[in-house]
């Protein structure tokens, strides 16, 4: 039994645990010994394998495989970060590609082109739709970096944070490559956000996906605009301005 604050979200704060109320038969539970998986040697997502990470200051284990089916059945956490460009794939048409294995990750939207026909059968959508489908697709290929590394899903990366990245990292690749102390350079990086890029691209389905999305050419390159920045991954508070 715990002891529960209010807090200004939904889901209360645990204060801790009622010392008072434990009878002495409770048994010690660790995730990552319940999670463990042999062959991998380490932690792993019970769904996926994938690799679980826990994001400085945080309690919670998270996995890192944005393929992973878990994630992918729930729309609005792997394709809908996409549907922001692709106005005629969102909602609804999401959740019946998913329904009917005909995409498992964001990248795989890039392949519905040679699926025309089962577009149409979904729920009768008609030719016209799935042209709009197919064209709105192929329009999202113009997206820029800071539009795509929103839509990765990477946790703590937002559209503000995008932003920042793209205006230091040329590419995918040149960020991907980035490691935890170069990434902490950036304005407004720290720990948690560096720790979790990192582990994004660490993960080989994340990689995966990576590689789909070069080879059907949504893979956007920018112009760096870095600065020589006096302090460096750190927030200064200067009083009186």
């Amino acid at each position: 039994m715990g002891l529960y604050s209010a807090s200004r979200y939904v889901i209360p704060d645990v204060v801790g645990p009622i010392l008072s109320k434990r009878t002495g038969n409770e048994k010690v539970f660790s995730l990552l010994d319940k999670i463990y998986n042999k062959e991998k040697g380490r932690p792993a997502c019970p769904v996926c394998g994938g690799q679980v990470v826990r994001p400085e200051g945080e309690v919670m284990y998270y996995c890192s495989n944005a393929a992973c089916p878990a994630q992918v059945q729930d729309a609005s956490n792997s394709l809908s970060p996409a549907a922001p460009w692709i106005s005629a794939c969102r909602g609804k048409v999401i959740e019946l590609l998913l329904k009917e294995s005909m995409v498992k990750d964001a990248a795989d939207l890039y392949s519905l082109k040679d699926k025309r026909d089962q577009i149409v059968q979904l729920e009768k959508k008609g030719e016209k739709s799935a042209d709009n489908i197919i064209r709105s697709i192929e329009k999202s290929k113009s997206a820029n970096l800071p539009r795509l590394l929103n839509a990765l899903g990477i946790r703590h990366v937002g559209e503000e944070t995008a932003n920042l990245l793209a205006g230091n990292f040329t590419d995918l690749d040149d960020l991907g490559n980035a490691s935890r102390e170069k990434l902490m350079t950036v304005p407004s990086i720290g720990p948690k956000i560096a720790d979790s890029i990192v582990a994004f691209f660490r993960e080989e389905d994340n990689r995966n996906i990576l590689e789909k999305l070069r080879k059907a050419g949504v893979w956007p390159r920018q112009e760096l605009h870095r600065k020589d920045y006096l302090f460096p991954g750190r927030n200064l508070s200067l009083p009186g301005l």
